[in-house]
């Protein structure tokens, strides 16, 4: 972990008020938005918080990099995932392939040596459309 590096929370309105060349982020486009868009983290090394972030209103921190990724970990910050339902399938979904013939070898024990012989496997069946 990064033991210089320092994170504010402050609101998306603020952002203007944030002078990029003294934080580590480039514009208001790159930097980290909460879920609903009216939060924001802003990073910065060292440990002088800059000038710039002296006006900002509402503001949470400054936060260690351990601790700013306890709370963008949590719902306000990180979207849940949602799996979208799958469709029935049905037979019209599956359709017949040709059976392919494979050989492979198997190890065979005559005696006290192992010996390889082939053996024919068959594998096929059916496949989505």
């Amino acid at each position: 972990m990064n033991k210089s590096r320092n994170y504010l929370i402050i609101d998306t309105a603020d952002l203007g008020k944030v002078d990029f060349s003294e934080v580590m982020q480039t514009s208001a486009s790159t930097v980290r938005k909460s879920v609903d868009g009216t939060r924001a983290v802003i990073k910065w090394e060292d440990r002088v918080e800059p000038r710039s972030l002296a006006g900002v209103g509402r503001r949470q921190g400054p936060f260690t990099q351990e601790q700013i990724l306890g709370i963008l970990s949590g719902p306000e910050w990180t979207p849940a995932q949602s799996i979208p339902p799958m469709a029935p399938v049905t037979e019209q979904d599956w359709v017949p392939t040709p059976i392919k013939k494979t050989r492979i070898w198997t190890p065979v024990k005559f005696d006290d040596t192992i010996k390889f012989t082939e053996a024919p496997l068959i594998t096929g069946g059916v496949k989505p459309m």
